[in-house]
C-alpha cells in the first residue's frame, strides 16, 4: 500500500515523527474548514532555526466560509498547541510558485482521497508555464545586481 495515495480522508498522506504531532494538531483545527493542508518550508524540509515559523497551506473547503477573523482563529490555536509561529496561508490565492513549493511539501489533511494528487498535479503544469518566466525575471536581478565596470 502506497502510503501517499491510500489513507482515509482527514490522514496524513505520509508518517514522520517530525510532522505527525503537526498533522494532527491540523486535522484537530482545520478539519472541515478546510479540504487540504499541507506544510512547506523550512520545518518540513528540517532546516529550521528556533526562530523558524510553521508554514501551513490550506485550500478551502467547499462552502466554507472563511474569514480573516476565522483564519487569526485558526493560526492562533494550532500556535498555542504546537508552541511555533504558524504562517497559515490560501493556496487557493496564492501565486504559482507558492503553489509549486507547497506541493512539494508533507500533506497534513487531506477532505477526501484524490485532492492531495490533484492538487500536486495542477500546481506542477501552473509551475510549469510560469517557469521561462521566472528565469527572464531572475536573469534579469542578476543582471540588475552585477557591480558596475569602471
Amino acid at each position: 500500500m502506497d502510503d501517499r495515495t491510500a489513507h482515509p480522508p482527514g490522514a496524513a498522506t505520509r508518517t514522520n515523527p517530525r510532522t505527525d504531532r503537526i498533522a494532527a494538531a491540523v486535522r484537530e483545527l482545520l478539519g472541515g474548514r478546510v479540504s487540504l493542508a499541507l506544510l512547506f518550508g523550512s520545518r518540513e524540509k528540517g532546516t529550521a532555526t528556533p526562530r523558524s515559523d510553521l508554514d501551513i497551506g490550506v485550500l478551502v473547503g467547499p462552502g466554507a466560509r472563511w474569514t480573516l477573523d476565522l483564519a487569526a482563529d485558526l493560526a492562533v490555536g494550532l500556535e498555542r498547541r504546537l508552541g511555533l509561529e504558524v504562517d497559515l496561508v490560501r493556496l487557493d490565492e496564492g501565486t504559482p510558485l507558492l503553489r509549486f513549493e507547497a506541493a512539494r511539501g508533507t500533506c497534513l489533511y487531506e477532505g477526501s482521497p484524490g485532492q492531495y494528487a490533484g492538487f500536486v498535479s495542477r500546481a506542477l503544469k501552473e509551475y510549469d508555464e510560469v517557469r521561462p518566466i521566472l528565469r527572464r525575471c531572475g536573469r534579469a536581478l542578476m543582471r540588475s545586481e552585477r557591480p558596475a565596470r569602471r
